[in-house]
């Protein structure tokens, strides 16, 4: 069997959006070579139906990444503590690649008005360099802490002990509007409420399992409302996972 993994669209990513010639041959491959694989796997519904209208491939199956035992089992650790921080700092937690798109530049504008909050990002990538001018531009270097990559199965030991997880993804490739980051899985599993871009499979997933507040994308007003009403009643978005 010949399987093609489609976690992404991987002819409309974000990185491809200002090159179009690599857009076009990749787009040229996918076309030609789709048609000899047995079954093709996507992570939503939007996807299928997107490769759908595009192939007529009569085989999409759907398979979510959600998280496995390493964020039902855990060990949590005391971010707080690590980074020398008062207690009744709220922590917000950003977890992934740092790449154009991904809300980080947003959510440090929006955070930088919010001021007793505290912004941790693990991980790491291009966009590093940019964040760390932003974080002189708004004199925040006491209020935002970098930590570096960490093995997958130990990502949910920050999770637990975080107060609100960001997911705030741009829509500025196709791939991006069909969005369902894995964190937004493992923010819920981890009992960390979330707030998010209101893109369809992201908003989807949020108000189904009731696990965070979707906001516009681009809004500061709805950033900071949602922060606050999080802050105010976090029981309310935290997921059961047992």
């Amino acid at each position: 069997k010949i399987l093609y993994d489609s976690r992404e669209l991987y002819t409309k990513l974000a990185g491809l959006k200002y090159k179009p010639l690599i857009q076009k041959i990749w787009s040229q491959y996918e076309k030609k070579y789709i048609k000899g694989v047995d079954n093709i796997l996507v992570t939503a519904d939007i996807d299928k139906i997107y490769l759908q209208k595009l192939y007529k491939h009569p085989k999409i199956e759907i398979i979510k990444n959600l998280p496995g035992d390493s964020f039902l089992k855990n060990s949590p650790i005391n971010i707080k503590s690590l980074l020398g921080l008062e207690k009744n700092n709220p922590v917000l937690l950003y977890q992934g690649k740092f790449h154009h798109g991904r809300g980080i530049r947003f959510s440090i504008k929006c955070i930088s008005k919010i001021k007793e909050s505290i912004l941790v990002l693990i991980g790491d990538g291009p966009m590093k360099k940019k964040y760390l001018e932003m974080a002189d531009k708004y004199n925040m270097q006491n209020r935002i802490f970098f930590l570096e990559p960490v093995p997958y199965q130990n990502l949910a030991s920050f999770a637990t002990n975080a107060d609100i997880g960001l997911s705030l993804i741009q829509p500025i490739s196709k791939s991006y509007e069909h969005a369902l980051p894995n964190k937004l899985y493992e923010y819920a599993v981890s009992g960390l409420p979330c707030i998010c871009s209101n893109l369809e499979a992201m908003e989807l997933m949020i108000n189904t399992y009731h696990s965070g507040i979707v906001i516009n994308h681009a809004s500061e007003e709805g950033f900071i409302n949602a922060y606050r009403t999080i802050i105010r009643c976090p029981d309310k978005y935290i997921v059961n996972k047992y």
